[in-house]
């Protein structure tokens, strides 16, 4: 009888907890269903920028170059939630000129993005879907211009987090559609696709960089550490980004995306600041992975 009691006693406990945990399951699972279905991406990206910087810690001058861009992105999103990563690379030659001087700087910078946004439902509808978020951006620039003599090289780091807001508008051919071009009749067949436009305001700006001049005392005795006295400067300057995306949804569920996209940011240094602004037109495939 003892037995009995401890069995039983012992199958309603495995009873309870297997019930528990179902429960448990029913309230999670609709979260990380649609974080399961939530669809993903990987992109590629090439294009042209009209760049320009200047740095004052070595000259006054703008420089101003047509570079190539190209970028590896990663995105998931669907109506409710949008997570972005890209690290896009910029290579090309910048000049100024004034009277009969002219000065050349090749210029190699890196930059990388991580941002989430959340969609805004009182603003949001079946046509419109607003998204709202946090951007984190790090851009690396490496400078060469060999007519500043021992201020040839130049480097400096770049890091804001942005506040984000992004507005998408439907523009998909719900069914299919007749038309005729002069005496040319055909059938346009249903189509996804949308326009988006973001804004990015640099909430917290930083930057590493040097002092006044480039060159260090450690040149004089032969030892030259290019990161001889950087300083990193916290909450000083200012950055604005925006970006304007036309996607197409191909029918195995892969995407074709046109963009144009604005960066500008400078230092907050008083007498050595730096600026820099790119005006960039990419085009991009997206493979859809899940």
């Amino acid at each position: 009888m003892r037995l009995l009691i401890l069995v039983t006693s012992v199958l309603l406990m495995i009873s309870s907890s297997s019930l528990a945990q179902d429960r448990e399951k029913k309230q999670w699972s609709p979260k990380k269903e649609q974080r399961k279905n939530r669809p993903y991406f990987l992109g590629v990206d090439f294009g042209v920028s009209n760049s320009q910087f200047r740095d004052f810690a070595t000259s006054p001058l703008i420089y101003d170059g047509r570079v190539v861009t190209f970028a590896i992105n990663a995105t998931r999103f669907d109506l409710k939630k949008e997570t972005f990563s890209e690290v896009r690379f910029f290579v090309g030659s910048y000049s100024a000129s004034i009277a009969e001087t002219f000065a050349s700087s090749s210029v190699f910078t890196v930059a990388n993005q991580y941002q989430q946004l959340f969609r805004v439902n009182k603003f949001s509808n079946e046509k419109w879907n607003v998204k709202a978020g946090g951007n984190v951006a790090w851009t690396l620039n490496s400078r060469s211009n060999p007519s500043l003599g021992n201020n040839s090289f130049g480097f400096e780091a770049i890091g804001t987090l942005f506040g984000s807001v992004k507005v998408t508008r439907d523009l998909s051919r719900k069914k299919e559609k007749d038309v005729k071009l002069l005496f040319i009749k055909y059938k346009l067949k249903p189509l996804r696709r949308d326009v988006s436009l973001q804004f990015n305001t640099g909430l917290i700006n930083a930057n590493l960089r040097n002092g006044f001049a480039f060159t260090a005392q450690d040149a004089l005795i032969n030892e030259p550490n290019f990161l001889e006295d950087y300083q990193l400067n916290f909450l000083s300057g200012f950055r604005l980004s925006a970006r304007m995306d036309y996607s197409i949804y191909l029918t195995k569920g892969n995407m074709i995306r046109l963009s144009y996209i604005w960066d500008a940011y400078r230092t907050g240094n008083e007498f050595d600041k730096f600026e820099m602004g790119h005006h960039m037109f990419t085009a991009s495939l997206w493979f859809r992975t899940k």
